[in-house]
């Protein structure tokens, strides 16, 4: 049977978003190495992202759908009725992209650590196989929707040429995990083609957000529909990843699958496991059920040879220890390893080798190259075998795997062999004019080669393999965790996020190009209002740096004033993303949130507690580990004597009604006293136990008992109101969708809240919400 790239794993895999995940967590890594500055560590930042979005019993992809849906009807009542719930002093016009778009990648300042432009994580690219010539492709960000280019190839011989076109920024979900695109047999037409995307990301990264089925286009993807279940009409999509969909170029209904083990179907409905697995997984411990965490296979990847029957398997175990890649030449009755020790050893020595984010990043191709065939591997790095026909060894000089790209090796110019960004997540290819023209999807968006035979060839450092970035002119995909902006200044911003660092601009206003300042996985930001060109940015856990450059700042220059680790405060960790503020009545303090809050300069000296561990109340370290590790800060009122904020609010996470031990909100109306003079004024504002994410005062009382909090979760009221630093408290929800709120803002009277469907404005005398931007009747 013919497939034309590579056959499906994972058809209906299950985002857990609300189910503990059998993974291993790993001892604290080692941060000086290159790799754990910039990892993604995305099962932690997974935790932290998940805790507000998970609900006993129910599903919350349904959940969020329905939030969606009362959105639109909120757009039908302002169509026909555009007075209906205007607020005269709210802006309701169309948003306008500012970026990153694209974002230069190299923080150092001197080219040392240089991806190219990058545009965001990428998880999925396709080509059209109706276009011949491989231009026509498809690609899919985590959360950055479908994008389309015509010419992608050979056709724009400069990657700057490229031009892309956002499909499904008006549908439900923009959370992709796969695409497909079906052969056709007669007369090919690329504005006949069938499109599938698989909603819902798969890659059990912090920010995976669940999907709600399968988008198909008939046209190439002009317009679309929603396969929410199985044609039973028993299995619902909704809150399940789809990892891979391909088409067989003969039998489009037959696929294979991993699944606790390897499956194969002749109709995509009746699956069967294969009698002889790869690496001799056995039935007994990898039966058909999921109860079974012995099994060995966490994830897997598979990858067939148009026109052969040739093909191969790799996998993970939930250690993210590798299971080994695997050929097979007779349908998967028998198996032979392939040497893949060059990925384990992959001679990068700053980290980077191996499957040890397997479950994260793993990819498979395998291209026909006359009668031999290019196995590319990505996992963290990118590799290739080339297999001469009847030989399970590959034809290199150390005959095993190249390592192509070197993401974190090649010193003193880490990646410089490629310039492609670690993470991959995607690959496709396409033989046009006796040339291998393949395209990859990472971290850090997409990439190609015009021709992988000739330009792909070299695992050594000092050379250089022939790779494109296509982010100069793809549409922005970067997810931010924060972001801040100068204090007069509309043009300046900053922010954080993750894999993809800390960028920033000066020129917002007329240009959507950003700079990189810091790698790592970036968290929070924060610009000194005083001393504007004082910025901070954070990393993972404990970890808050300075630079007083502006955006003239580098990594280098943050590196040189890391101001607050675990060590300035007591040994404790932290959230994922530790948050901190610059006090408002003195942005030479920081306050920083472990399990309990910590104050201290700016500059990094001289930090205290003042509060207990708002988890046990005692003294004891932070270990990160807590439910109430500190969400969310906001401080105000009269200064104290030491010329501080005197009223300081903090709110914590939580686990929802899974755990309902969290989600409180904390007050010290008086910092002078000491750490015990906290008091818990949750009320009953919160009783799921959701995160609190944000906290906000209004400037307009001097005091600082005015205040608004957003509460995550589902089936709550999301927005509350004190005037009374929080003994008491008024419901703003009103009639703004159930979805998590993650961000507010007080501003000329009109609040505004940040949701995981989009950002709404009310005003905080009379709640009353309308969403913020899409004109009226938009979709």
């Amino acid at each position: 049977m013919k497939f034309r790239v590579r056959v499906l794993f994972l058809l209906l895999l299950c985002l857990s978003l609300f189910t503990a995940m059998p993974v291993a967590q790993s001892a604290e890594p080692d941060r000086n190495t290159a790799e754990n500055a910039d990892r993604d560590e995305p099962l932690q930042r997974e935790q932290w992202f998940r805790h507000g979005r998970m609900v006993p019993g129910e599903n919350a992809a349904d959940l969020r759908f329905q939030a969606h849906r009362s959105r639109m009807q909120m757009r039908t009542v302002r169509r026909f009725s555009p007075a209906a719930g205007l607020l005269a002093s709210t802006p309701v016009g169309v948003w306008t992209s500012l970026g990153p778009s694209p974002l230069a990648s190299d923080a150092t300042g001197i080219g040392a650590q240089d991806y190219g432009w990058v545009s965001g994580r990428a998880t999925a690219v396709a080509i059209d196989p109706a276009d011949s010539t491989g231009n026509t492709v498809y690609a899919g960000g985590a959360y950055g929707g479908v994008w389309k280019s015509t010419n992608a190839g050979p056709l724009s011989a400069s990657p700057a040429s490229v031009t892309w076109r956002a499909l499904i920024d008006d549908q439900p979900t923009l959370a992709v995990g796969s695409i497909a695109v079906q052969p056709q047999a007669f007369n090919p037409d690329p504005a006949r083609s069938v499109v599938l995307v698989g909603t819902g990301e798969t890659n059990s990264s912090g920010d995976s957000y669940y999907g709600l089925g399968i988008l198909r286009s008939i046209d190439g993807g002009n317009n679309w529909t929603l396969i929410s279940r199985d044609a039973s009409g028993t299995r619902p999509f909704a809150g399940l990843g789809f990892s891979r969909i391909a088409f067989s170029s003969s039998n489009p209904d037959l696929v294979v699958a991993g699944w606790h083990g390897f499956y194969s179907s002749a109709d995509g409905i009746n699956w069967s496991r294969l009698n002889n697995q790869p690496g001799g997984l056995s039935t007994f411990l990898c039966p058909a059920s999921l109860t079974s965490l012995a099994c060995p296979f966490y994830r897997g990847e598979i990858a067939t040879v148009p026109g052969r029957n040739e093909m191969y398997a790799w996998y993970v175990d939930n250690s993210d220890e590798d299971g080994g890649i695997w050929k097979s030449v007779d349908g998967g009755n028998s198996w032979q390893a392939i040497d893949d020790s060059g990925i384990s050893d992959c001679g990068d020595l700053l980290g980077g080798c191996g499957t040890q984010q397997g479950f994260y990043d793993l990819e498979l191709a395998a291209v026909p190259n006359g009668a031999a065939t290019d196995l590319y591997a990505g996992a963290v790095n990118l590799y290739k075998c080339t297999l001469l026909p009847g030989s399970n060894t590959c034809n290199s000089a150390s005959n095993t795997f190249l390592n192509l790209t070197h993401v974190y090796g090649c010193l003193p110019s880490l990646g410089s062999i490629a310039h492609v960004h670690p993470d991959q997540h995607g690959i496709d290819f396409a033989i046009a004019n006796g040339k291998a023209i393949m395209y990859f999807a990472n971290d850090g968006g997409i990439y190609r080669a015009l021709d992988g035979f000739t330009g792909l060839s070299s695992g050594s450092c000092g050379t250089g393999n022939q790779f494109d970035s296509l982010n100069q002119t793809l549409g922005s995909m970067t997810q931010f965790v924060s972001f801040s902006q100068h204090p007069t200044d509309g043009n300046t911003l900053f922010g954080g996020t993750q894999d993809n660092g800390s960028p920033a601009t000066s020129s917002s206003q007329s240009s959507r190009s950003w700079l990189s300042i810091n790698s790592g996985d970036g968290g929070y930001t924060a610009i000194d209002p005083n001393n504007p060109t004082v910025w901070f940015t954070a990393n993972t856990n404990v970890s808050i740096q300075r630079c007083a450059l502006g955006i003239g700042c580098h990594s280098g220059d943050f590196g040189d004033d890391l101001v607050v680790s675990s060590f300035s405060v007591g040994g404790d960790s932290g959230a994922f993303y530790t948050p901190y503020i610059l006090d408002p009545q003195n942005s030479g303090e920081l306050l920083v949130g472990t399990c309990r809050v910590w104050r201290g300069s700016a500059n990094g000296a001289g930090f205290s507690p003042l509060s207990n561990s708002f988890e046990t109340g005692g003294d004891g370290i932070c270990t990160g580990g807590e439910m109430n590790l500190v969400r969310s800060l906001a401080a105000g009122g009269p200064k104290d004597t030491p010329g501080f904020s005197n009223l300081i609010y903090a709110g914590t996470d939580g686990l929802g009604p899974l755990s309902p031990t969290g989600g409180h909100v904390w007050v010290n109306a008086d910092t002078d006293v000491g750490a015990g003079d906290w008091f818990d004024r949750t009320g009953n504002i919160n009783p799921g136990g959701y995160p609190v994410s944000a906290i906000v005062l209004d400037a307009g009382d001097q005091s600082g008992k005015t205040a608004y909090v957003a509460i995550m979760g589902f089936h709550v009221s999301h927005v509350w109101k004190t005037t009374n630093a929080g003994a008491s408290w008024t419901n703003l929800n009103a009639n703004l969708p159930d979805a998590p709120v993650n961000a507010l803002l007080i501003d000329a009277g009109v609040l505004y809240a940040g949701t995981d469907i989009g950002v709404f404005a009310s005003p905080v005398v009379t709640p009353n919400w309308m969403e913020v931007g899409p004109t009226a009747g938009s979709a």
